[in-house]
């Protein structure tokens, strides 16, 4: 009945939001540190993997740019679906985790029922910053990708 002085009560203690602040902060680290290295993961094994489709690229007559030009929309689609895709399953995930806690011991419904939000402004930082990573690491793979030496590779492949 009370409902927004109880609220406010919440709000005003230093303890519980203190508290929130923490664990929204380290759950933007470990969300932050898990992407990239599966990313990173995925790169170097990539990278390792299609050194040779890369020089025969390059002996068919594609120019560097041109190999670059197709590496990087290849990861960034594929950057672009896991995040996609990461998203939604957790928006899933939460939904599943708070409709499995918001019965009684009667199995009926709480009342009021709890409303998910998602906090855009937060998952913005996040999406930022997981495209920096991306465009980083297309970076560095773009400049070993130039250093290619098509006697070494054609060498390796043999």
């Amino acid at each position: 009945h009370d409902q927004k002085s109880q609220l406010n009560v919440i709000r005003e203690d230093p303890l519980i939001t203190g508290g929130w602040r923490v664990l929204v902060f380290f759950s933007v680290g470990i969300i932050l540190f898990t992407a990239t290295l599966g990313y990173i993961t995925y790169l170097l094994s990539a990278a390792a993997s299609s050194r040779g489709e890369m020089g025969y690229l390059q002996a068919i007559g594609l120019s560097k740019r041109q190999i670059m030009g197709i590496v990087t929309i290849e990861h960034l689609v594929m950057a672009v679906v896991g995040v996609v895709i990461g998203t939604w399953a957790g928006i899933q995930m939460a939904k599943l985790s708070v409709s499995s806690v918001s019965q009684t011991e009667a199995g009926r419904p709480i009342l009021p029922p709890f409303i998910l939000v998602t906090e855009w402004g937060t998952m913005a930082i996040i999406y930022v910053m997981l495209a920096a990573i991306v465009l980083a690491s297309l970076y560095t793979l773009s400049r070993s990708i130039v250093r290619l030496d098509l006697n070494v590779i054609s060498k390796m492949e043999e």
